[in-house]
């Protein structure tokens, strides 16, 4: 460092180099707190998705034990409490891909397009396969039916919110070009004989 440059920075006054320090100080305070959000997010997206996946290790038996499901219903209402403060972008587009792996996976668990879960399944009665409690067994009838609030909790997981951001745009899709091009023809050619299907539709 030049020693006029030297000089000049002695010879400011101190309410000056008080500034600089603050400035800083507080220049330390704002990296710091950043850090922290981002760690804290991840740590909330951790702890969320642990929740969903204990959710589905209670459930991806297939059985229709009433304890069973209401402990799952509540990993899933506590896990999805404890995403709604995650912060980060990054965190956000993770639980994103795998909220639509769950809701997947916990629609299939409620029977979507399944007609072999009867009425049956939801009463708790003892079905031909899987696991059953010495609860289950026992009880009365109307204490082994899946609670309903418990049903509407994973019901509600399983379903693609309002105002859904899908990140496919439908709109968008093959130009003609590309469908036309002869390589594309011959690299997949299942693929682009039925997208010529599609456009001739």
């Amino acid at each position: 460092m030049p020693n006029e440059t030297i000089c000049q920075l002695v010879s400011l006054a101190p309410w000056t180099l008080a500034i600089i320090a603050f400035g800083g100080f507080i220049f330390q305070i704002s990296v710091h707190k950043r850090k922290w959000d981002s760690d804290e997010s991840r740590f909330r997206l951790t702890s969320a998705l642990d929740a969903f996946a204990e959710a589905h290790k209670l459930l991806k038996d297939g059985n229709n034990d009433r304890i069973t499901w209401i402990s799952a219903a509540r990993a899933l209402k506590r896990g999805k409490n404890i995403a709604k403060d995650i912060t980060e972008k990054v965190d956000k587009d993770v639980l994103e891909v795998q909220l639509d792996r769950y809701r997947i996976i916990f629609s299939q668990i409620l029977g979507a397009d399944d007609l072999k879960k009867g009425i049956e399944f939801f009463k708790g009665e003892l079905l031909p396969e899987g696991p059953y409690s010495a609860f289950q067994s026992s009880a009365k009838e109307k204490d082994r039916y899946l609670p309903p609030p418990t049903l509407k909790v994973i019901w509600d997981f399983a379903q693609f919110p309002e105002g859904y951001d899908d990140p496919i745009h439908f709109k968008e899709s093959f130009s003609n070009e590309e469908i036309d091009q002869g390589k594309n023809n011959v690299i997949w050619p299942a693929l682009f004989e039925y997208l010529k299907f599609c456009r001739r539709s």
